[in-house]
């Protein structure tokens, strides 16, 4: 059997949307976020130092990969 190589799927946004976290959110863990009335999974984008962001958080979503959000705190540079 020849093994099969699924790759994933990025796209960056043109420009971020701001949304809000609703489900805690760390590097090794993905958490949920709400954007325009829907919920959505989401996990953190380019963040090499640790980091735990709390339900209620503004974050900003900076694309997508495959049905999860991208996502950096919203006062990341």
């Amino acid at each position: 059997m020849i093994p099969c190589v699924v790759r994933k799927s990025i796209e960056i946004f043109p420009e971020w949307i701001e949304g809000q976290l609703t489900q805690a959110l760390t590097n090794q863990e993905k958490g949920c976020c709400k954007v325009h009335g829907v919920y959505w999974q989401a996990k953190l984008y380019r963040i090499n130092r640790p980091l735990c962001i709390l339900p209620d958080a503004p974050i900003k979503i900076l694309g997508r990969e495959e049905l999860c959000l991208l996502v950096q705190p919203l006062n990341a540079t």
